[in-house]
């Protein structure tokens, strides 16, 4: 259920709908005005979905925070060592009868892999997460919070880090994020934060899936390559 934004009796502003109460006092000029019945049973109805929103917020929080910041070091430092090392190491057993073309088809690129996997794959988190916050950040209209919805004001809490608008229900989140068309465009397909949370956690599970995949792609290419050089000596 939308319901038209209430303006203030008194300075003509809206007003924010969070409290079931039967006046809201107006945040600009502190004029208490009457809410009529249904507004009251809205804003009530948006309470619960507030107190239900709250139980998501923990997982948002975990999704949110984007690749773990050791990702991107490690995967730097494994790019410089481990391709190095791996030559090494394949250049000083005997037993690998392997040329200098040889291990670099079959050892020095391939050891590049992980560290490129872990660098592309922390990036297209960051990249991703910040898109999914971007579309869940709510409006900022002069100093007024509003809903990215329907951009009615929205009351909010110190320290909350989301808000339920009391008009339409839509979940804001409140960050200072600009917002661009693409997660606009996204932001309108979800309403609530579990919603939010349910198709970010979907996004880093396929962006997982994508990364093996081409560990396995580079990884069956080198087998290949040698199984091929085996064949041929």
């Amino acid at each position: 259920m939308r319901l038209a934004p209430v303006t203030c009796t008194s300075c003509a502003a809206p007003l924010p709908l969070a409290v079931p109460a039967p006046q809201v006092p107006c945040p600009h000029c502190g004029v208490a005005n009457a809410l009529p019945a249904e507004y009251v049973q809205a804003a009530e109805l948006r309470r619960r979905e507030a107190e239900a929103r709250r139980q998501t917020e923990p997982l948002w929080r975990a999704l949110a925070t984007g690749a773990p910041t050791w990702s991107k070091p490690v995967a730097l430092a494994l790019i410089v060592l481990l391709p190095p090392l791996a030559t090494l190491v394949a250049w000083l057993i005997p037993r690998l009868e392997l040329g200098a073309v040889a291990i670099t088809a079959l050892v020095s690129l391939p050891s590049l892999l992980p560290g490129a996997a872990l660098w592309i794959w922390a990036s297209a988190v960051a990249g991703t997460t910040l898109r999914f916050r971007a579309a869940l950040t709510a409006r900022s209209e002069g100093n007024a919070t509003c809903c990215r919805g329907c951009g009615a004001p929205l009351a909010t809490e110190p320290g909350a880090l989301a808000a339920t608008c009391g008009y339409c229900g839509t979940d804001s989140l409140l960050e200072k994020i600009p917002v661009g068309e693409l997660a606009r465009s996204l932001g309108e397909a979800m309403t609530t934060l579990e919603e939010g949370a349910r198709k970010l956690r979907a996004r880093r599970a396929t962006l997982g899936l994508g990364t093996f995949g081409l560990a396995l792609v580079v990884g069956g290419s080198s087998f290949l390559l040698w199984l091929a050089l085996r064949l041929a000596a």
